[in-house]
Formats: C-alpha cells, structure tokens, sequence
C-alpha cells in the first residue's frame, strides 16, 4: 500500500506503531509518501501534520525540515536527513540516525549509531554498542549497556555509565560540562594542543602517552593537566585509562573500534546510495529509450509498407501481349535501431541478458551494493519488461 500527498515543508510527522523494520528519509519536495505493510496514514486538514502507524515494514519520505516523533519501532529503524526535531520514544532493535536536527530518545533496545546531528543528543537508555560522532551541540546519554565510540562532539558530553568500553576523542573545551564512567577500559585521544585537567579515578592501570602533560598525584582521585588545563573532566573506570594523542598508533585496547572506520562506512553508506540511484536512473532511461526507438522503427516500418501497397496498385495488363507485366517488388522495410550494447529493448525477448551481465549484478548482490530487489528491477529494465 502506497500514499502520497502534500505538505507543508515544515510538518510535524507522528509515528505511532511499526510492526517490524522502519525507514525514513528526508527530500527535496513538498509531499510525504508512505508504503508499508497495513499501512494507516491520518492526514490532518491543515497539512501541517500527519500520523502514521504500519503493522509490518515500513517506508517514509517526507521534507527535509520537517520533525519527526516516533512512539514505538518493532525492529530496526533508520533515519537520514530529517532537519527538524527527532524524538523516538523506544526502537526494539539497531538504529540509525544521519544527517538529522535535534535528537532526543528514550530507548534503543540493541545498537546506536548517530551522527551528523545538528543540535544536541539527549539519550536515556542504549541496550548494546554505541557510536556518537559530529554532534554539533551537548552529548547526555544516561546509561550504555556495551561499548561506546564518542568523538567529535562541539558541545559537552556526559555518559553517567558505559557498560563496557570507551573511547572518547573530542576537543575539550573551556565552558562545557565532561563527565563519563564505565564498567571496563577507557581510551581517551588529545589533539596534540589539549587544554584539559581530568580528574580520574582508575580501578585498573593508568597510562599516558600523551604529550604536553602534566601528572599530579597525590590521594584519590588524581589529576592529569594538558597544556594550562582549562577545560575540565572527570572520568571513572572499573579498567584501565589510557591517555594518547593524534601519533598514537599502538592502542593496546580489546574494543573492536577503528578511529577511521566510521568515516569509512559513512563514505561507503553515501557512495552506495547515490549508485543505486544512479542505476535506476539509467534503468529508467534505457526503458524510455527504447520504447521510443521501437516506436520510431515500427512508424518508419508502417510507412514503408503503405508505400509498396501503392504501387502493387499499378498493374497493367497488355491486351496485344500473352502474359501480364508483374508489379514491381517493394522496397524491404528498414531494421529498427539497434538498442545499447548489452540491453534488450521492449518485445524483443529472443534476446536475452547474457550469463555476464547477470553475473555483474550478481556480484553487486553478493557485494551489497544493490539489493536483491534492485538487481530484479534492473533486470527487468534490460530485459525490457
């Protein structure tokens, strides 16, 4: 089931229940469209808001200002340039934020990876792993479950507890509340220009190597000085802290966190989006492409053959000769145009896909560069169907 209508470019959009996995995803136009399983969309008069609620899968697309408040989300939820306010009161599974306004959640059950967030991030509860990066305002988060990758974060950052491991790489700075606690090992990484004092109060072994420090021991908690300290934090943990800056390479540390890792994936998330649209772009074009050619062809064919109808009008009979003159034979009709190298035009089906391009879109498949889905769409579209 599909609806489509228009908004307001600012609308409040209300998702009350999805079933199982929910996407949603910002555009450049005026208008919602909604698809999903018993999909039940209340457009209100006003076009200013609209409630949503689907009892399976579900997809959205809707402007880029608009905000967007979500009750409750079975399965896995992804979220991707909605500029306004974001608010999710429980996802079941993994979510997703990129690209998003203000962010406030009151429980992810499993992982969390947020990022590209123009305003702060307010989180009670995160079940399992999570990943917070370009936060252009505060980071509060109340409680973590498993390991937690923090970095780039403009404003002040509170973790009350991570369950498991930390890494955190922000710039501290003068003015902003830093404060975190975890259950196992911290890695915090300083630019080489850090202005921070930490308090610390470390269960397990406390190392740094980190230039421009200065240890000041004495009862617990003790306190480590970068450059003239200005900026404060504290930190707590039940493992080990480990203080290095932009040269350190040998991190002895279990967490299966890369600091350039995220940055990769976010480059790749990109790249694939803009390929599979691309390749339906194409997959459209070719179609079109065709249709006309095949039109063009069978107009030409048409007219060719009114021609040669004509002159079999033309026979004659010589009543002072024994045989009739034979008409002149018609002219052959012109062949279609031959459609791109690779790709069937509409009506031609004795000219299949060959083996190879059904084997690069298999491998695109098996890459996950395409769904299985898109690869079906694209067959279709060169198989002219």
């Amino acid at each position: 089931m599909d609806n489509r209508f228009n908004v307001a470019p600012d609308i409040r959009v209300r998702i009350g229940q999805i079933g199982a996995d929910l996407r949603v995803r910002g555009w450049d136009k005026d208008e919602v469209r909604a698809s999903g399983e018993m999909l039940r969309v209340s457009d209100y008069e006003d076009g200013k808001s609209v409630l949503i609620n689907a009892g399976g899968d579900c997809e959205i697309a809707l402007p880029y200002g608009a905000s967007l408040f979500i009750e409750n989300v079975g399965a896995d939820a992804k979220i991707t340039e909605v500029h306004g306010e974001v608010h999710i009161d429980h996802v079941g599974a993994d979510l997703s934020l990129r690209d998003v306004g203000p962010v406030t959640i009151e429980s992810i059950g499993a992982d969390a990876r947020i990022r590209q967030v123009h305003g702060s991030v307010t989180i009670e509860n995160i079940g399992a792993d999570a990943t917070l990066h370009d936060i252009e305002g505060d980071v509060k988060v109340r409680h973590i479950g498993a390991d937690a990758l923090v970095r780039q974060v403009a404003g002040g950052c509170i973790c009350e507890f991570i369950g498991g491991d930390l890494i955190w790489q922000i710039a501290f700075a003068p003015g902003h509340e830093y404060r975190a606690s975890t259950g196992s090992d911290t890695v915090i990484r300083l630019p080489h220009d850090a202005n921070v004092t930490f308090t610390v109060d470390v269960e397990g072994d406390l190392e740094n190597d980190a230039d421009g420090s200065e240890f000041k021991a004495g009862t617990r908690p003790n306190q480590i000085v970068f450059g003239m300290g200005e900026a404060a934090a504290q930190i707590e943990t039940q493992g080990d802290l480990h203080f290095v800056d932009d040269d350190g390479k040998d991190i002895r540390f279990d967490a299966a966190f890369d600091f350039d890792i995220d940055k990769i994936m976010e480059h790749a998330t990109r790249a694939t989006e803009q390929a599979r649209r691309h390749m339906k772009r194409e997959a459209e074009r070719l179609q079109e492409e065709f249709r006309k050619q095949a039109e063009r062809s069978a107009e030409q064919a048409r007219r060719e053959a009114e021609r040669a109808s004509r002159g079999r009008g033309a026979w004659s009979w010589s009543w002072g000769e024994s045989k009739m003159k034979r008409p002149p034979t018609p002219p052959t009709p012109p062949r279609p145009p031959a459609p791109p190298r690779g790709a069937t035009p509409p009506g031609m089906e004795n000219e299949p896909v060959t083996n190879d391009e059904r084997l690069t879109i298999l491998k695109m498949v098996e890459a996950k560069q395409i769904t299985v889905e898109e690869a079906e769409m694209l067959l279709a579209a060169l198989e002219g169907k």
